[in-house]
């Protein structure tokens, strides 16, 4: 099996595990910043299968990137500022890391600039409208209130561990979890999916909920 394979088989995943459909029919519109890591030559051929008009920043995989690989607002200012350019242009933007396994979620606003997401509030998104009853969110101890006030109202509960891996994935199948974050960090994981962390995963799901509930990202987080 070589690179190309791989990565045709990993984008072919991708597809299958969203409502591609729904998110085909809402053409969204997005800022895709790469980091000069791993995701971008993947990425555009996931948004072309999907019909995701994407806006790149720091596409081409670099040895030294163009801008520091962790995804934080201060190393990614470049994003904030596209994605909210023109408010009625761009759905949402996200800058991921070296590695695609982190992602900063931007949401569009009216001000001058977009707001970089807090972690915590990208992972209550995910658990009020992915989880329900009966299910399981795994995430450190060091984790915000938030994931626990949305799983409770749902019905699903939470359990703590250890931080970081392997600690993480122990737990995940110990308690046999669908969703599980680091919030902190920007980590956002779907045993759906995998048992890592994915960060064009996370992406679909975040339009996938856009797409089926036909709404937008500040409107899911004025929600919560």
């Amino acid at each position: 099996v070589n690179e190309d394979e791989m990565a045709e088989a990993y984008c072919a995943h991708l597809v299958e595990s969203v409502n591609a459909d729904a998110i085909r029919t809402a053409r969204f519109r997005i800022v895709f910043d790469a980091g000069n890591g791993t995701t971008g030559p993947i990425a555009a051929k996931l948004f072309a299968e999907l019909g995701i008009e994407a806006t790149g920043l720091f596409i081409d995989p670099k040895e030294q990137p163009d801008r520091d690989s962790e995804c934080i607002p201060e190393n990614c200012t470049a994003a904030i500022v596209l994605t909210s350019s023109n408010v009625t242009l761009f759905d949402l933007g996200i800058a991921v890391d070296g590695d695609g396994d982190r992602g900063m979620f931007i949401s569009p606003a009216t001000a001058a600039l977009g707001t970089a997401l807090d972690g915590d509030v990208v992972a209550g998104i995910f658990a009020k409208w992915m989880l329900g009853a009966g299910d399981v969110c795994v995430t450190p101890v060091t984790s915000g209130t938030l994931t626990a006030e949305l799983c409770k109202r749902v019905g699903a509960r939470v359990e703590y561990c250890r931080v970081g891996q392997p600690d993480t994935g122990r737990a995940t199948k110990q308690f046999d979890a669908t969703f599980f974050h680091e919030a902190a960090s920007n980590k956002f994981g779907f045993t759906e999916f995998s048992l890592g962390y994915d960060a064009l995963f996370a992406l679909l799901k975040m339009l996938e909920i856009m797409a089926l509930r036909h709404t937008s990202l500040n409107q899911l987080v004025a929600k919560l």
